[in-house]
């Protein structure tokens, strides 16, 4: 219900902002007009739906991983050398999947599958699904690492919390509780994901043995040794806000209206951006999906989306409280 207020706050918002259509579909491509609003929630009612049997949703899981797996891979070997016949690859920003912010989600994504399966199913079992396993994780892992995208590592720190805190509260059998029950793979994989966020930045120096040690700027080395170039600009939280700011003041309740961001970008960003290259860029969205709504959609929109997370919170909490032991996927 909280995802499909959201649908209607964006549907009023568009027909308000002055420029419908553009609102309302764009070019057919933009994530922010009611148009990809409205497909995005049919999607998520949908899932239910058609995940009607732990089995589907396995093999649902395991087909992203098995895809995560070859595009990790075709990335490694395409960094030794472009290996296909398509010019396209030698181009340094493009990959596989996109931007190489997004391969970074991407991986994050299977990184975060195949902790998965590594911590809940029985996939000793069999051979093959180790091998699939162990690989995705080690591959997504290295991948994750080169492209060093603070987001991603955000995302699989904070999934990696939750798979950590599922396991703990639901097979800790707590008359023979023992603190060595904190060190589990996904544990691990919470101290490096939040050690790449804080650290893994160009800047953020850290002090390692008594010397001074700048891990975000030895990963950027690596990648110009690669051949690997990340161009992505987006306005700060900062620039996002100051505009989110300036649209409250005149458009509190709907906003301006979806995909019409880069017109709040233009009217008031901070003038310190005009002093660099990027003064004349056209930002479509700011630092984020959220901060960018309230630009776009006003405080209407915003509090769907803060109903809607309270909403999976609370789900979540009441599911957190059984404490029901986790029974192994049948295969």
């Amino acid at each position: 219900v909280a995802l499909w207020l959201a649908v209607v706050a964006s549907f009023f918002s568009s027909v308000t902002s002055g420029a419908m259509w553009h609102s309302v579909i764009g070019t057919g491509v933009e994530p922010d007009t009611f148009l990809s609003v409205f497909m995005l929630a049919l999607l998520a009612s949908l899932i239910p739906l058609v995940w009607t049997s732990r089995r589907e949703i396995f093999n649902t899981l395991l087909v992203v991983s098995s895809l995560t797996l070859i595009v990790s891979l075709f990335q490694i070997l395409l960094l030794l050398g472009n290996f296909t016949t398509l010019d396209i690859f030698n181009n340094p920003v493009i990959n596989l999947i996109g931007k190489w912010n997004e391969l970074g989600i991407f991986m994050g994504l299977g990184l975060i599958i195949s902790l998965c399966f590594i911590e809940f199913l029985p996939w000793r079992q069999t051979k093959l699904l180790s091998v699939l396993t162990v690989s995705t994780f080690v591959l997504s892992l290295l991948s994750a690492f080169i492209i060093n995208f603070n987001l991603a590592w955000l995302m699989v720190a904070l999934a990696a919390a939750l798979i950590f805190l599922i396991k703990f509260f639901t097979t800790t059998d707590y008359a023979r509780f023992h603190p060595r029950r904190f060190i589990t793979l996904s544990s691990v994989v919470v101290v490096i994901a939040l050690s790449l966020f804080w650290f893994g930045q160009v800047g953020n120096t850290t002090r390692l043995l008594g010397t001074s040690f700048d891990l975000g700027t030895t990963i950027t080395n690596l990648n110009n040794r690669l051949g690997i170039q990340m161009l992505e600009v987006y306005p700060s939280w900062g620039g996002t806000w100051m505009v989110a700011k300036s649209t409250l003041n005149s458009n509190p309740i709907l906003g301006v209206g979806p995909n019409k961001f880069s017109n709040e970008w233009f009217r008031a960003r901070p003038i310190s951006v005009n002093d660099t290259p990027f003064w004349q860029d056209d930002f479509r969205y700011g630092s984020g999906l959220i901060p960018s709504s309230v630009v776009t959609g006003g405080l209407v929109t915003l509090a769907t989306y803060i109903l809607l997370l309270g909403t999976v919170i609370v789900a979540g909490w009441r599911l957190f409280r059984r404490r029901q032991t986790l029974e192994p996927l049948v295969f």
